[in-house]
């Protein structure tokens, strides 16, 4: 595999899809917090710039995987996500590693850093207060709306003075059309932490990775 997660994580991303198996992980906010993953090699390749590359299942690690398999062992931040609803997590110094689950029309919120390493983060979803809106406003109007709701969800969870990945920052396409999706993530480098969009869309059974870009 090109690269080694846990010695160059952004390399790393840059060259190999990560898709999260939210379902494995946890989508409840008890399943906030470090967990044990690791990363699954899929039998089915990704694409970036008209080459195969690796595609890796992040899930919580269990003795009864292939150890072929892996791609390496490591505790991890998980925020999770449910739909409808913005659920938290604590970062602290315990791993360098944060992820949540993919995100399609989400947004993601990151509260202030203390500098000690301690920064909380939060995965705001409001689909069905978009969906409302679209017979009336139509579909990106409806968007609109559900972006403007993700974020005073995540103000309320996190205080006022947050950055914010919404839609607009990770699923905008070459062309423009809002079809990507990210493995959004995040990396603590000393005691600050910074977080990615890992953009990739899919085409029936075929996943194409575009880029990874520095949100935060």
């Amino acid at each position: 595999m090109p690269g080694n997660f846990l010695i160059d994580p952004i390399d790393f991303m840059k060259n190999n899809l990560v898709v999260p198996h939210h379902a494995q992980i946890g989508s409840n906010q008890a399943d906030s917090g470090i967990h044990t993953m690791c990363l699954v090699k899929s039998s089915v390749p990704a694409r970036q710039n008209g080459k195969d590359v690796d595609k890796w299942i992040l899930m919580k690690y269990s003795s009864r995987i292939n150890p072929a398999t892996l791609g390496g062992v490591f505790e991890a931040y998980w925020c999770p996500y449910s739909q409808n609803q913005t659920l938290t997590c604590v970062l602290n110094t315990e791993s360098r590693y944060m992820f949540t689950a993919t995100m399609d029309g989400c947004s993601f919120g990151i509260g202030s850093q203390t500098g000690d390493g301690a920064c909380r983060v939060a995965h705001a979803n409001e689909s069905g207060f978009g969906l409302k809106h679209e017979n009336i406003f139509g579909m990106d109007g409806a968007r609109q709306f559900q972006r403007s709701e993700q974020e005073q969800r995540l103000k309320h969870q996190l205080g006022n003075n947050i950055q914010v990945i919404n839609p607009l920052n990770y699923m905008a396409d070459f062309d423009g059309a809002l079809e990507l999706k990210s493995t959004t993530f995040g990396y603590r480098k000393a005691m600050t932490w910074e977080f990615y969009t890992q953009k990739y869309w899919k085409n029936g059974g075929t996943f194409f990775l575009r880029e990874v870009v520095k949100q935060a």
